[in-house]
Order: C-alpha cells, then structure tokens, then sequence
C-alpha cells in the first residue's frame, strides 16, 4: 500500500512540474492580441469577433477576385508556365521525366562527339602559343621524337588549361 501511495505522490509532482513548465511556456496575452488569437483587454468580445469577420470577408473576396483573374489555360502555356501536353494529368510526370532524360542523353551524345583539343588547334579554333610552334621545328629537325612529342602534348595541355582558366 505503501508503494502505490508514494507512487500516486511523485506522479503528482511530475505532472505538478510538467504543467509549471508549460506556463512558463505559453504565450503571453499581448502576444495574443498582436496575433489576433485574443480580444484587447479595452474592447468587447463581440466588436473582436466581427472584426476577424469582417477580415475573413475580405480575404475571401481578393482570393475570389484572384480567381476570376486568373489567366486562361493557353496563356499559361504561353508564358511557359504550363507544358502543352496531350496526356492524362497522372502521366505527366513521367513524361517530364522521360524528356529530361532525353534531352540528358542528347547531351552525353553531343559531348562525347566534341572535338579535342588537337583537332581544335589544328581548325586554328585554339591559339596555338609561339614555342609549340617550335616543337613542330624540332621535329623536323630533330631524331629524339619521342622526348619532343612528350613535351609537345604537355605544352598543348599547359595552353589549352591556361587559355580554359582565362577565359573563366
């Protein structure tokens, strides 16, 4: 008996400190009038609710208003704000999604075909720096070709970084 005594008792006191905690908690009442959830001390109850009415009224009449003024289908589609589609509501998702990932794939195919940077220097689309210029003398001139090329391919990388990070 005594267990359930002392039980009953700290359940009291928890409860007891749980409820002083929410009353420090809460808001206090000009917080509530600022919000519109109470009516100011100074005026009636009765004046507070037909001004909430009255607000509601008007809300409801701008978004009626709103409403009405709304632009038409063929408009929105237009403006670009709306896709024109021939399929059910339910399919259009899947159909964005399936355009996105066609238009994903067009532009891996379009990248993959994109020249490189030999091939642009050689369309004299890439400035070609002045020593490259004397690597392909060199070549001409020289037997060491290996030791040319690589230099050769690592100064075209140099420029082609160097004009990419200039150009940012």
């Amino acid at each position: 008996m005594f267990s359930i005594h002392s039980a009953a008792s700290s359940l009291s006191v928890l409860l007891s400190s749980v409820l002083q905690l929410k009353l420090q908690q809460r808001r206090t009442r000009e917080e509530l009038v600022s919000q519109g959830i109470m009516p100011p001390l100074k005026s009636s109850a009765s004046f507070h609710e037909q001004r909430r009415s009255l607000e509601r009224a008007r809300t409801e009449d701008y978004l009626k208003r709103k409403i009405r003024s709304r632009p038409e289908r063929s408009e929105l589609i237009r403006m670009h704000i709306l896709e024109e589609t021939l399929a059910e509501p339910s399919l259009q998702a899947k159909q964005l999604q399936l355009k996105r990932a066609r238009l994903a794939d067009n532009l891996n195919d379009k990248i993959a075909q994109r020249p490189g940077p030999m091939e642009l220097i050689h369309k004299n689309i890439l400035p070609v720096h002045s020593s490259i210029r004397q690597y392909k003398y060199r070549v001409l001139c020289c037997s060491d070709i290996r030791s040319i090329i690589i230099d050769f391919v690592y100064e075209v990388f140099m420029v082609t970084v160097v004009s990419i990070i200039s150009s940012l």
